[in-house]
C-alpha cells in the first residue's frame, strides 16, 4: 500500500502521520486488532469492558470532555518511506 506521511521522531522511534480512508483499514487480512489474552501476553489492546466504555461514554456526556478521533496503528513489517519534502 503507499500513502502520503510525514516522518517524525519520537525518543528514537520512528512515527508517520497520515490519513486513511476506513476503506483502507476495513480488511482483516490487513489490519488486524492485536488484543492481550494468555496466549498473546504481548497483545497490545485490551477487549472492550462495557463498565469502561460506559465511563467514557459518561464522561464525554457530562463533563464535556473531548477525546481525539485519531487512531494509532503499529505496523508489524518494515516501512519504506521516501521523503518528497
Amino acid at each position: 500500500m503507499k500513502i502520503k506521511a510525514l516522518e517524525l521522531e519520537q525518543n528514537g522511534r520512528k512515527l508517520y502521520l497520515t490519513t486513511m480512508k476506513v476503506e483502507q483499514l476495513w480488511d482483516e487480512n490487513r489490519v488486524k486488532t492485536d488484543y492481550w489474552t494468555s496466549d498473546n501476553p504481548h497483545g497490545y489492546q485490551r477487549r472492550i469492558s462495557p463498565t469502561r466504555a460506559k465511563s467514557f461514554a459518561r464522561y464525554i456526556r457530562k463533563a464535556k470532555g473531548v477525546s481525539p478521533n485519531s487512531v494509532l496503528l503499529s505496523v508489524g513489517d518494515h516501512i519504506k518511506f521516501k521523503s518528497d519534502d
